[in-house]
C-alpha cells in the first residue's frame, strides 16, 4: 500500500513489525548503506496519481561529486524544486 508523507518520521520510532515492512520500501539502499558507496535517488517523473517515480544512481566510493553534476543536469532538464507529492 502507499504510506502517508511522514509515516518514518524520527518521532515516530518504528517497532520491529514496522521496520520488517519498511524493507519493502527501502530494500534497494541497502546494499549501498552498507558499503558506503555515495547513491541519490533523483525524481524522474510522476504517476497518473502525482505520485513521484525516481530512478537510484550510485557511484564508486568518493565520487559523491559524480551525483551532484548529475542532480545538477537533472534539475536543468527537469526542474523538480516546485513539485510536491500529491
Amino acid at each position: 500500500g502507499t504510506l502517508k508523507l511522514g509515516h518514518f518520521l524520527a518521532e515516530n520510532p518504528l517497532i520491529e513489525k514496522e521496520a520488517v515492512s519498511a524493507l519493502h520500501y527501502v530494500g534497494y539502499t541497502f546494499p549501498f548503506n552498507m558499503s558506503g558507496n555515495p547513491a541519490m535517488s533523483l525524481p524522474m517523473d510522476a504517476d497518473r496519481n502525482g505520485l513521484p517515480i525516481g530512478l537510484q544512481f550510485a557511484a564508486a566510493h568518493g565520487h559523491e561529486d559524480l551525483l551532484f553534476r548529475l542532480a545538477v543536469q537533472w534539475e536543468n532538464i527537469r526542474p523538480w524544486a516546485d513539485k510536491m507529492p500529491v
